[in-house]
């Protein structure tokens, strides 16, 4: 993570469904304004999946777990443009 000047984090609710999908288009919302302002952000889900990453992140931010749970963590600003995500198209993905 060298280089990284900005980061950022949520903190809330992510125990139920309605939280997951709240949560999610909180992200999406963040996303797609960065994007139309030529920002970029760059999760790290690893820190969030990984038990031990995520117990020292929260240990470094000294998060309180009253506060909800830490459930995502990302860099972001301006830089030249990420290389693009090699994806399955979506008629590879779906079934009908």
């Amino acid at each position: 993570m060298r280089g990284t000047s900005t980061i950022a984090w949520f903190v809330g609710p992510f125990d139920s469904p309605e939280d997951w999908t709240r949560s999610g288009r909180l992200l999406a919302r963040l996303w797609l304004t960065l994007t139309r302002e030529g920002l970029h952000l760059h999760p790290f889900g690893s820190i969030i999946t990984n038990e031990p990453a995520h117990e020292r992140l929260r240990a470094r931010l000294e998060h309180d777990p009253a506060q909800g749970a830490l459930w995502f963590i990302m860099r972001l600003g301006a830089s030249t443009e990420p290389p693009r995500s090699a994806r399955l198209r979506r008629e590879d993905i779906l079934v009908r």
